[in-house]
């Protein structure tokens, strides 16, 4: 599942830029870093989609303020935050 939502996140990043604003850092993982273009972390949060996850006949909806986490280290890092077990 992580993997798609990867996959996923990075079609809706392609190639426009009011999608996924910031600087795209790596490409092993799925991180942005904040960079002159924000205007104000509700700029940056609202250009990430919503995740939509089913699970059976309940849908729960994942904010990108709740699954792009900042790192301690680089605190204008902000990375998915899921991990693969597979």
């Amino acid at each position: 599942m992580c993997r798609e939502i990867v996959r996923q996140l990075n079609i809706y990043c392609a190639g426009n830029y009011n999608r996924c604003k910031g600087q795209r850092v790596g490409m092993s993982e799925f991180c942005y870093a904040i960079d002159e273009s924000i205007t104000s972390m509700n700029d940056f949060f609202s250009s990430f989609p919503t995740i939509d996850v089913y699970l059976g006949e309940i849908i729960i909806q994942w904010n990108p303020v709740e699954y792009l986490v900042n790192e301690v280290l680089n605190p204008s890092k902000f990375c998915l935050g899921v991990e693969s077990q597979v």
